[in-house]
């Protein structure tokens, strides 16, 4: 839990140095147990199409990013910019 902690703050600081606005950030304790070893976190952005490609760039570049398992990008009504919602995959190790 104490590491699911700091890679929440590593994900905030990272939408923050982009000028992003996180929404939602939540770790799948469940997945923790996975024969992989890995957990998945699901994140809620909202921001301008160039900021949020900025942060794909910058989450491509995590040693411990296994993969996406889903990117959702859309507009909202009466929102400024836009949504993205990820579902990723880190390794623990």
């Amino acid at each position: 839990p104490e590491q699911v902690a700091g890679i929440e703050a590593l994900f905030r600081q990272m939408a923050d140095q982009g000028g992003l606005r996180v929404r939602r950030i939540g770790a799948d304790l469940n997945s923790m147990i996975n024969e992989m070893g890995e957990l998945r976190l699901s994140l809620e952005i909202l921001g301008d199409l160039s900021s949020l490609r900025a942060f794909m760039l910058k989450l491509g570049e995590l040693p411990y990013l296994t993969h996406i398992e889903r990117i959702e990008v859309r507009r909202e009504a009466g929102a400024p910019g836009l949504n993205m919602e990820l579902d990723i995959w880190l390794a623990r190790e």
